[in-house]
């Protein structure tokens, strides 16, 4: 008696929206982060990441810690207790927002390196540090990184050699409409929408 696998009528692993580990979620970045990585290796340097839900501030931050494995990452979660921060010359810090403001000012005084995913600028802070920092601000992904990105992720879930299924034309440009900049949200709708596929072919936005 056969086994019925899950989405090998797709020819495909597993649903490709689904939730990645770190690491997956580092591979797949379609990012650029060579000048902030070169920084970090030359001395105490931050980066902040500042943009809105889904803008791919976790997204860039993860691509960075790809070269810096061993440092230590927290990611501040809405309403959970916050976690004991050991000293590390790098720390990667996510949703800093969330930090209540006298731990934020007493960890971005040090005379460490920082990379951070924030909605919240902290530029005033991170200047009278007097450690050389960026402040970037993210508005998600153009058109063509979006429909790499989508492609990436599809392909990344291949089962074997042969057909899989492929967006509609104009398929970024669609999404965008409907989502805006938002990658989180166009990942859920996604999700969905590679739940109900029934058979390879080009995928309806």
């Amino acid at each position: 008696m056969g086994i019925d696998l899950p989405f090998v009528h797709l020819n495909l692993h597993k649903n490709p929206f689904g939730s990645l580990t770190l690491d997956e979620q580092a591979q797949l970045a379609i990012v650029d982060v060579d000048f902030f990585v070169e920084q970090l290796k030359c001395g105490p340097f931050r980066v902040q990441f500042l943009g809105d839900c889904g803008a791919g501030k976790t997204t860039h931050l993860l691509a960075i810690r790809k070269c810096f494995s061993d440092a230590p990452y927290f990611h501040f979660a809405e309403g959970a207790p916050i976690p004991k921060i050991p000293q590390a010359p790098l720390l990667f810090l996510d949703e800093t927002q969330r930090l209540p403001r006298q731990l934020l000012k007493s960890l971005l005084s040090q005379k460490i390196s920082l990379v951070i995913a924030t909605h919240r600028n902290h530029s005033k802070i991170l200047r009278r540090a007097n450690i050389p920092f960026e402040s970037v601000k993210l508005n998600g992904l153009s058109d063509e990184k979006l429909q790499t990105w989508i492609e990436s992720r599809i392909e990344a879930v291949r089962r074997q050699p042969g057909a899989i299924p492929q967006l509609e034309p104009h398929a970024a440009a669609k999404l965008r409409q409907k989502f805006g900049r938002d990658l989180r949200a166009i990942e859920d709708h996604l999700y969905d929408v590679f739940q109900s596929l029934e058979d390879i072919g080009h995928v309806t936005v």
